[in-house]
């Protein structure tokens, strides 16, 4: 599943967390802040969900860099 939007990693996992099944796999589409998002993902999520950091990238135009982080569903 591919996440683009305002919802946070932790918000997007705890709403998934019914409906993934493990090994499910989630890719969120990030900005700068992506490192202090998967920071702030609250401990107990972190025993059913394994963040990662796929890739970075950057637009043609202006200087932003984006993210891809990966979520893997580990446990129900």
């Amino acid at each position: 599943m591919i996440l683009r939007g305002p919802l946070s990693i932790s918000k997007s996992i705890m709403t998934l967390r019914n409906q993934m099944a493990i090994g499910g796999t989630c890719f969120h589409l990030k900005g700068e802040e992506w490192a202090s998002e998967v920071g702030s993902i609250p401990i107990q999520l972190c025993s059913f969900w394994r963040p990662e950091l796929v890739s970075t990238y950057s637009l043609p135009v202006g200087s932003e860099k984006f993210a891809v982080v990966k979520t893997v569903k580990i446990k129900n």
